[in-house]
């Protein structure tokens, strides 16, 4: 209940990408938030799939944020779970090759500014951070 997304007819969202039925609120027409009552039900609804999906036991959430819930709400549970595997393994790889990733960056004098540079676009990729 502190970050939201606000669409130009004025409705309160959890994110801009969501479906507009799933608004929490508006902005009136003298510039007040009026949050629905319902809204904190309506949140909490959004991230229900988090319950399903066991974020908060699966160690990768602070990687992903436990996934968009744009996805999990308009995709379905099924595509989040398969982009959780590829987190998943995202993130394993990675830890297994930080200490060398980490040498290779020192020896070569990179920071992670440099890293971040060095990325290219991978066309009809998914999502990765």
């Amino acid at each position: 209940m502190a970050n939201f997304d606000i669409i130009g007819d004025g409705k309160v969202h959890a994110c801009a990408d969501l479906p507009e039925t799933m608004n929490i609120g508006r902005i009136t027409e003298s510039g007040e938030v009026m949050m629905r009552p319902d809204a904190e039900e309506r949140l909490r609804q959004i991230v229900s799939y988090k319950d399903e999906l066991g974020c908060s036991r699966c160690g990768v959430e602070p990687y992903c944020g436990g996934r968009c819930p744009v996805q999990a709400n308009t995709g379905g549970v099924g595509r989040a779970k398969q982009y959780c595997f590829m987190m998943r393994e995202h993130v394993r790889i990675v830890k297994r090759h930080v200490d060398r990733i980490a040498d290779i960056m020192l020896e070569k004098n990179m920071t992670l500014a440099d890293l971040y540079r060095s990325a290219r676009l991978t066309k009809y990729g998914d999502v990765t951070p």
